[in-house]
């Protein structure tokens, strides 16, 4: 295979492992704010950054309206 190719390879494999991990953590996102709307789950016992937080947040409150 010539350089170019491996490369564009290399590129499509990242591509998805990274698209993989962010269909994840919306999806744990999601969960979460569900499991908080239930009452299942206190928000202040996650370990998330503030961006995730945020958009916990904006989910919550779209899911209690």
């Amino acid at each position: 295979m010539t350089l170019i190719k491996k490369m564009v390879k290399k590129e499509r494999r990242i591509n998805k492992a990274q698209a993989t991990i962010e269909y994840a953590i919306i999806s744990a996102i999601v969960a979460a704010s569900f499991l908080i709307v239930m009452g299942q789950l206190a928000p202040e016992k996650l370990d998330i950054t503030q961006k995730m937080r945020n958009s916990l947040n904006i989910i919550i409150e779209k899911v209690r309206k």
